[in-house]
């Protein structure tokens, strides 16, 4: 089980931001062992969703800013961060969107009523 990101590695067979994975069989009897390796294995990292929030404490009728701080959107072939940030607030009342948008932008700013 891979457990890291390839991003940042060289295979073996020099191919960037990969891994590969080799075997040697051999026998007791003699001649010479056989070898095989597989690649390239791409793994992208894992998604680790977080934010901010600030001021803090909150309070009614006060804007909240809120950040993301997402780490982990790695896409695996190119190695670049990805962000697909969507915000969701529930329940859907008792709050208007200051700033910002809910499909795409690392920071909003909201006032809970």
């Amino acid at each position: 089980m891979f457990t890291e990101t390839s991003c940042g590695k060289t295979a073996s067979n020099g191919i960037p931001n990969t891994y590969d994975i080799s075997i040697q069989a051999s026998s007791p009897c003699p001649g010479p062992p056989d070898f095989a390796t597989l690649g390239p294995i791409i793994i992208g990292d894992t998604i680790r969703p977080d934010f901010i929030y600030s001021p803090n404490p909150l309070c009614e009728n006060q804007i909240i800013t809120f950040t993301n701080t997402t780490t982990g959107t790695i896409d695996a072939v190119s190695c670049l961060f990805i962000s697909n940030v969507a915000w969701e607030i529930s329940p859907a009342t008792g709050w208007t969107l200051i700033s910002g948008n809910m499909s795409g932008d690392d920071q909003i700013q909201v006032l809970f009523e």
